[in-house]
């Protein structure tokens, strides 16, 4: 597991935060010391899944327009509209009722369109600074570039079954990789625990 970003004296990236954890979660069920005690077999594995991306059906583009009124038109595949036009908003320094986004059918998401990205906002902003619609289109090669990705993460799982295999005890430590600006991390931090024991019958 790199330890390096999480020492206490590690360099921050960014100075207004005491550290470079933006969110920590802890979940506990049961008496997980005792499932231990009782386990016929206790292992431990580390685990490492590499940062991934979805190679979505559709290109995607980013047409936008302002009106005569200053009123926004964003048309942009995501999953969450609502997200993308509170991030505009900001951005742009705009009301939220004046930004309206509009999402077509997507062909492919799997998290990686769930929150505002960089070209989205250029558009707008490209707009609003010449007064004419404006449509960015990013080839393949350009969505793997630059879009967000599914986060690497790294796991410590500790493990109690008893004599017929079934789980008595869980204990998993997970790292996730959020880079400089983790986006949605701070939410798939908080599933990766929270549904980690969906597929199983554990004993709580």
């Amino acid at each position: 597991m790199r330890s390096d970003a999480l020492a206490d004296n590690a360099p921050l990236i960014h100075a207004e935060y005491p550290r470079n954890i933006c969110q920590e979660v802890h979940n506990e069920v049961g008496n997980v010391e005792k499932g231990f005690a009782e386990a016929y077999l206790v292992r431990t594995d580390t685990f490492a899944n590499k940062k991934s991306d979805g190679a979505c059906l559709e290109p995607q583009g980013y047409p936008g327009q302002f009106d005569i009124n200053g009123n926004l038109t964003l048309w942009t595949s995501t999953q969450v509209s609502h997200y993308v036009q509170r991030t505009v908003a900001i951005v742009l320094q705009m009301p939220i009722d004046k930004v309206r986004v509009i999402a077509p059918y997507v062909g492919g998401g799997f998290g990686v369109k769930a929150s505002a990205g960089s070209h989205e906002i250029i558009a707008c902003m490209l707009s609003q600074n010449t007064h004419c619609p404006v449509r960015l289109v990013l080839d393949r090669e350009e969505v793997f570039m630059h879009n967000r990705a599914r986060h690497q993460f790294y796991h410590e799982m500790k493990m109690g079954v008893d004599k017929y295999g079934k789980i008595l005890a869980h204990k998993h430590l997970s790292v996730l990789d959020g880079g400089a600006y983790s986006s949605f991390g701070i939410a798939t931090i908080y599933y990766n625990g929270s549904l980690l024991h969906a597929p199983y019958a554990i004993a709580i």
